[in-house]
């Protein structure tokens, strides 16, 4: 009997729980994943997205790592540097000036830094919108211009 009832109370639960579970909309739309038209609708999206152009700048290549980055770049190619047989010859096709576009060492340092314009200018572009108003909307868009600046 008491086999029964605990048998009888869980197949109670299950039942209860699979047609009580299915209330909300299971197509939810992230707002990480949202359209272009339909995200920058809101103030906090713009700040979400210069959020995102900072962090490009964190990214491989642009002021991060040793291999081919804005900082080392320029102290390759004036001879600032000298590189030794028993070190660790990073950076050796920048060093000898080879600037082909299938080096990942040189088109990083461009494609990170494009990187970030490109979503700065993200931002630019639908800073007129109508979404934001008064200095909000200037220091953001001055904000992004110093970003693509960099």
């Amino acid at each position: 009997m008491k086999k029964n009832i605990i048998k009888i109370s869980l197949a109670a639960l299950t039942a209860f729980v699979s047609l009580t579970s299915c209330d909300r909309n299971l197509d939810q739309i992230s707002s990480i994943n949202e359209d272009q038209e339909q995200a920058m609708t809101r103030p906090e999206t713009f700040r979400q997205a210069m959020d995102g152009a900072y962090t490009a700048l964190k990214g491989s290549g642009y002021y991060t790592s040793d291999t081919g980055n804005q900082l080392i770049m320029g102290d390759l190619t004036t001879d600032n540097l000298v590189r030794t047989t028993t070190g660790r010859n990073t950076n050796f096709a920048a060093s000898n000036f080879e600037f082909s576009s299938d080096n990942s060492q040189t088109t990083g340092l461009f494609s990170a830094a494009y990187l970030v314009i490109s979503r700065a200018n993200f931002v630019l572009k639908y800073i007129n919108n109508g979404v934001l108003s008064g200095t909000q909307k200037t220091n953001l868009e001055a904000e992004a211009r110093a970003l693509r600046a960099i």
